[in-house]
């Protein structure tokens, strides 16, 4: 499986906790009217009822020309939901993300200058609407929006120093002298008057707020025999400008919430989360009342970061709860991880070795998401079986897992397994698409797929064109591995020495430049996947072209052997990386170019002269030629990762990319043939989470989910090969955004 970098799902729903609009005066006030306390007119706001909670993607849609002008008041309902979450948000009533509860405190320490600029540009704004809902005539209210916001554009954006100086000079006036507002005659709808005190950036944004709920509303009032030509293109541009406007908010608190998430999640390690929860195997008694769901999570160094996304959405349920179980020296990052959540998350030490301690957790929960590495699988799903408490992991099913099958369905319970990206979302469109074709009384006669976990083309800047987010050895030692594949009705074998020599370049996309590879042993799936007609079966690895022929020559040099060598143990001597890399070619010298020299007379990697110099000038940029000490780790594998780990990492603001795709060759009915690909093009935020966390983390918290809500009842080891299985994650998958493009040709 492709392993995560630092924490990044798409963007949760917001939630909110009220529809209505907050407000200090009643609805019987006059349609404009001073509130106590607000800096500026302001029309008296009127609560709406509402039928949904607005989200971020609310506000980025904007009006279709062409759409209903039923959507279009869809529209409004949810602008408006959208500007009182930012309110509520603004006073710190509201959790950003479902997660995290951003404070006045927060806002404070903003940009200060930046802060100050907006409550003037804020204050002229809600000045000069208010004043324009008097306008009783539906055209001419729309025509003096979109004037005065091409206005308030121009005044905010031209010179905006100069001009936002008048905004808050201290005017000098005499006590007795009338402080009120003073209009300045260069706009027809702008009012921009001298403000004599320093304006408050939250009254002034919440007072605005509720303006422009009232901007919406009349939105509504009369118009829906106007929903046609020029009246549409006008409120669609008033709409965009507004939307222009509010964003800058939006982007603000997002990156609030980020940086706070991204802290929280920055080093989280190994993890186990468990769940109770109604399922298939309460009494009715139970089903009856709700119930929380307590949930645990065990994970191994790196897929902690998997952890994020999926306890994030299984804490999207109110009813649902979460323990972290995790090594005492990660206690911290659990803690971390569980701290935004409040009340529903805790973190624990768990040694999932330690037996007795094991059972006296997970004999509290209903469900255990198993994120450890796979050999310690058995121990958790052993004890889960004592409890009858079911298991979800992202690994394959190891024989050992396997072998509780029989006592898993005795027990009633579901040990879910291979729902994470590959495997997981690569079954689930391998299977979706085969049984539609087999539905049709065709036949698939190749099934080729590919995926790889790469930095996106713009952070792709190394040798290898490749960023470690876990262990490199990891990574290293898959590449040693020999490959299994059916190609045109025979088997191909290809060993671990010559896996690199083996690939070749792959067209997915013209923008990208992949080579690809196959990965272990595919023969298995032409069970798996019901497909024996298949006369072409091959999984496999996509990297970016040069990664292979430079693994080649650091493979034929000797740089991924694992044996302890005495020169490289912790108490040895010094030595340096030429030293080490003279050593390994046998050469006397430690100079540059005679290193080098050595390289091309030897032709480690078979490549050719040009790809040969590039891979040299990659080993420098390594540090490989130079008299820098090596942290010596006992082997030359384990020595070289800790170079790699430290030079090739991912950067502050550098995101990671996930690319999938199944190529089948189909047979119609008739005998035609055609081929279809299932496409998968997903990259991270590096403020929250990678694309491969998310990828990870999402299916596996669906499909613990659903295993919690019975969706998912068949008892037994389980993996993805059946719709009954697969549809209803497919399902939810999509509803994250997580979806996969088909063409066929």
């Amino acid at each position: 499986m492709e392993n995560p970098r630092a924490v990044s799902p798409p963007i949760p729903h917001i939630s909110t906790s009220s529809s209505g609009a907050s407000t200090n005066n009643s609805n019987n006030a006059p349609a404009t009217s001073i509130l106590p306390n607000a800096p500026f007119p302001q029309p008296a706001p009127r609560p709406p009822s509402l039928p949904s909670t607005p989200t971020t993607a609310d506000l980025a849609s904007g009006i279709n020309p062409h759409s209903s002008y039923e959507n279009f008041t869809e529209l409004v309902h949810k602008r408006i939901l959208t500007f009182q979450y930012l309110k509520r948000a603004h006073e710190g009533r509201i959790h950003w993300f479902n997660t995290v509860c951003l404070s006045k405190e927060d806002f404070v320490a903003l940009d200060k200058d930046d802060r100050k600029r907006r409550t003037g540009g804020f204050f002229i704004l809600g000045a000069s609407l208010a004043p324009i809902l008097d306008n009783t005539n539906p055209n001419d209210y729309v025509r003096a929006l979109m004037v005065m916001l091409q206005e308030f554009e121009y005044h905010t954006n031209e010179n905006p120093r100069q001009k936002m100086k008048m905004f808050f000079r201290k005017s000098k006036i005499n006590k007795d002298e009338d402080a009120s507002f003073q209009e300045s005659g260069e706009y027809t709808y702008l009012f921009v008057p001298n403000i004599p005190f320093e304006l408050d950036y939250f009254q002034t944004f919440y007072t605005l707020c509720d303006i422009l709920v009232e901007i919406y509303h009349k939105f509504l009032i009369d118009t829906a025999n106007l929903w046609s030509g020029s009246f549409v293109e006008s409120v669609t541009k008033v709409d965009g400008r507004f939307k222009k406007i509010i964003s800058s908010v939006t982007k603000d608190i997002d990156q609030l919430a980020r940086n706070a998430i991204k802290e929280e999640l920055r080093s989280i390690d190994s993890m186990i989360m468990m769940s109770s929860g109604n399922n298939s195997s309460n009494n009715k008694k139970d089903k009856e009342k709700e119930k929380d769901m307590n949930v645990s999570i065990n994970s191994d160094s790196w897929d902690g970061f998997v952890a994020g996304p999926a306890a994030e959405y299984i804490l999207r349920r109110p009813e649902n709860h979460l323990t972290i179980g995790t090594a005492v020296r990660h206690i911290e990052h659990a803690r971390a991880l569980a701290r935004p959540f409040g009340s529903r998350a805790t973190a624990i030490t768990l040694d999932v070795t330690n037996e007795e301690a094991l059972d006296n957790q997970i004999s509290k929960y209903d469900l255990v998401i198993s994120l450890i590495p796979y050999t310690l699988h058995p121990l958790v799903i052993k004890s889960a079986l004592k409890f009858k408490k079911n298991v979800v992991t992202t690994s394959y099913v190891s024989d050992a897992i396997k072998a509780f099958d029989k006592a898993a369905k005795e027990a009633g319970v579901t040990i879910m397994n291979e729902i994470g990206l590959d495997p997981g979302i690569d079954h689930l469109y391998a299977i979706k698409t085969i049984n539609e074709v087999h539905q049709k009384g065709g036949k698939i006669l190749s099934f080729i797929s590919y995926c790889g976990g790469l930095p996106a083309p713009e952070n792709s800047n190394n040798p290898l064109g490749y960023k470690f987010s876990w262990s490199s050895r990891g990574v290293l030692l898959a590449l040693r591995n020999s490959a299994k594949y059916y190609e045109n009705g025979k088997i191909v074998e290809i060993d671990g020495p010559d896996l690199m020599d083996s690939a070749k370049p792959y067209h997915i996309y013209p923008g990208f430049a992949f080579v690809a590879y196959a990965n272990r042993d595919s023969t298995s799936f032409k069970e798996r996947y019901n497909i024996p007609e298949a006369k072409t079966v091959l999984r496999g690895t996509l990297r970016y072209q040069g990664f292979p022929s430079f693994i080649k020559v650091l493979v034929d040099i000797g740089f991924l052997d694992d044996t302890q060598q005495d020169y490289l143990q912790p108490d040895a001597q010094d030595i340096s990386w030429n030293q080490v890399l003279a050593r390994l070619l046998s050469s006397s010298s430690i100079q540059e170019n005679d290193l080098r020299a050595e390289i091309r007379s030897k032709r480690f990697g078979n490549v050719e002269h040009d790809d040969l110099e590039i891979i040299l000038n990659g080993f420098k940029w390594l540090g490989l030629f130079s008299s820098d000490l090596v942290d010596r780790r006992g082997t030359l594998l384990d020595t070289l990762c800790a170079t790699l780990e430290e030079k090739m990492k991912y950067g502050e603001g550098e995101r990671d990319m996930v690319i999938l795709q199944h190529k089948f060759g189909i047979e119609l009915k008739d005998g035609t043939q055609e081929t279809q690909t299932s496409t998968l093009l997903a990259y991270g935020n590096p403020a929250i989470y990678s694309a491969m966390a998310t990828t990870v983390g999402i299916p596996c918290g669906i499909a613990a989910q659903l295993v919690l809500d019975g969706v998912i009842s068949k008892k037994g080891v389980l993996a993805p090969y059946s719709p009954e299985i697969n549809d209803p994650i497919i399902k939810e998958l999509e509803k994250e955004g997580i979806k996969v493009l088909e063409e066929k040709w």
